[in-house]
């Protein structure tokens, strides 16, 4: 797709053999399960959303950077280029450009007039590249699953039954001994079934975490 000397930018979704590369670089960045990285990126299409892949000829590991494409919530007009990262050692070398680049070129192929993204560390390199200050968006997400008309009247006639049977299918009388206790009486040291029990001892303070602030700064780009 893109080449730059010995490195190339790739989609994803052509290159199925790249996918646990790329998830395992993204998990080096922002750690989570490898399944759960894998499932948020194999999503990738020609269209959007679309994994964009920087390889390099020269490296051990193929996959030294990745940068996903999303379609923003409510706009047709707009794409949320998220998840940018290159190799930590590769970095400096002008290949986050690259992948920008390469990102914007495509958000472009799919009829978006403007990029969004969010940073809280690379300001300065993205003010670079073009962006200015922009609002807060939303990337659109599809639904992984939904359910049929007839799974829900399934559902929900289920629900309805177990609301009138009650919480408990045992009919002895409120009364009565249950049949599978002692009763009281065989064992005096057993208490009554109607005492109530001890109460229990509160619980210890909850602890006070420190946690660091992060400041989250959301950008925009116009493309030409």
């Amino acid at each position: 797709m893109h080449a730059a000397g010995t490195f190339g930018v790739c989609y994803l979704h052509e290159r199925p053999d790249l996918l646990t590369e790329t998830g395992e670089l993204i998990n080096t960045e922002w750690p989570r399960s490898l399944a759960a990285r894998l499932a948020s990126i194999e999503g990738s299409s020609g269209a959007l959303p679309c994994s964009l892949v920087l390889t390099s000829q020269g490296e051990a590991g193929r996959v030294v950077g990745h940068a996903r494409i999303m379609a923003v919530a409510g706009r047709g007009d707009a794409a949320l280029v998220e998840t940018v990262v290159v190799a930590a050692h590769l970095r400096g070398r002008g290949l986050g450009r690259l992948l920008m680049e390469a990102a914007e070129k495509h958000a472009c192929k799919v009829g978006c007039s403007v990029v969004h993204l969010s940073t809280h560390d690379q300001l300065g390199f993205y003010t670079h590249l073009g962006y200015s200050s922009g609002p807060v968006v939303s990337p659109l997400r599809k639904c992984v699953a939904q359910l049929t008309t007839d799974q829900t009247e399934s559902l929900l006639e289920g629900l309805a039954g177990s609301a009138t049977q009650g919480p408990c299918s045992d009919h002895t009388a409120p009364n009565e001994p249950h049949p599978l206790l002692p009763s009281p009486e065989a064992h005096p040291l057993l208490p009554s079934p109607e005492a109530p029990p001890p109460p229990a001892p509160p619980p210890p303070p909850p602890k006070v975490l420190e946690c660091p602030v992060v400041t989250v700064t959301w950008m925009k780009k116009d493309l030409a």
